[in-house]
């Protein structure tokens, strides 16, 4: 009798014991669970972990279409030499700019015609394309822009002005023009990514009856490749399609909160 009662309170012992550790494996399991949940980061293999949130530009539209009527649309940005600004390839990194190149381009593209400008506004001009990182009053020259080959700009310190002292101009290519064609923006990250269509065209000089607004289309610098031809000059919005894009990408510059240019690339 005795050994009975024995095994029968073994047999409780073992059922309470093991109920116990069944309990403490839920607890444990739970409680790492919640751990878990509300720690997200500890998850190694969470997805989400890597995932950088960047905030929305605001005001992504009118900062894009600025852009564009400042330095592409009027100006025409770089591309009157189109195989110098692109002879690394099919992208052109502001990062490889020298100093001397960013101010050729400032002085060629930001619409300065006179024979001298002040440095307030010649430097305006500059931080709204490049941003005001590594800027200088210097003297500059070369021909990154408009076949300057002989363009001299002298810093004057007395007059706080950049005076044109020589240039010789011209480009030899011939009676042909850029257009360009605004096609839509997006945000990349934290920057903006303006994409452009482009083209140049020449007076369709083949037409029976002689034109002015009459012209050929081409999708390539060399104009080699035709899109259109004996079009009327305010019906390429109707060839955009099949021209080639650019894509602008500019970036924050934290000193003045405007988006400056960073790199252009071109996608055929």
């Amino acid at each position: 009798m005795k050994k009975e009662v024995n095994s029968v309170l073994g047999i409780i012992i073992i059922v309470i014991v093991s109920a116990l550790i069944c309990f403490l494996t839920l607890v444990i399991v739970g409680a790492k669970k919640e751990v878990a949940e509300n720690n997200p980061s500890n998850d190694k293999n969470t997805p989400e972990q890597n995932e950088v949130k960047y905030e929305k530009i605001e005001n992504i539209d009118v900062i894009a279409k600025e852009f564009y009527d400042n330095f592409i649309s009027s100006n025409k940005l770089l591309f009157f030499n189109y195989n110098n600004v692109f002879k690394k390839g099919n992208k052109f990194n502001v990062s490889d700019l020298s100093l001397n190149d960013k101010m050729l381009i400032t002085y060629a593209y930001c619409g300065i015609n006179s024979q001298e400008v002040s440095a307030e506004d010649f430097k305006n001009r500059y931080v709204k394309l490049f941003g005001s990182s590594g800027y200088q009053n210097i003297n500059f020259s070369g021909g990154f822009c408009y076949c300057q080959a002989g363009l001299e700009i002298v810093y004057d310190s007395n007059s706080n002005k950049f005076i044109k002292k020589a240039s010789v101009e011209g480009c030899g290519s011939g009676p042909y023009n850029e257009e360009y064609l605004y096609d839509k923006v997006e945000q990349v990250e934290d920057k903006i990514q303006l994409y452009i269509r482009f083209g140049y065209t020449i007076p369709d000089t083949t037409a029976q009856t002689v034109n002015a607004n009459k012209i050929i289309l081409y999708s390539d610098p060399e104009r080699k490749n035709i899109v259109a031809s004996n079009i009327d000059v305010n019906n390429i919005v109707l060839y955009k399609d099949k021209l080639n894009t650019l894509i602008y990408t500019l970036v924050k510059d934290n000193t003045t909160n405007n988006y400056v240019l960073e790199s252009i690339e071109v996608v055929k």
